[in-house]
């Protein structure tokens, strides 16, 4: 969240399949910032629904 408030980034990556993200990938979402996951098949459905789609 530091990051969020000291620098200008239009999104941020988060490398992980674990649910316990999800409220921090809200809180980067509500801020306007783009937030892009990538993990294992067995990622929670709760934390993949609250990144960000890729434009189709």
């Amino acid at each position: 969240m530091k990051l969020l408030y000291t620098q200008e980034f239009d999104a941020f990556c988060i490398a992980s399949s674990d649910a316990d993200f999800t409220l921090l990938v809200m809180q980067l979402r509500a801020n306007g910032r783009a937030v892009y996951g990538f993990g294992e098949r067995k990622t929670p459905g709760p934390f993949v629904n609250a990144l960000t789609k890729p434009d189709s």
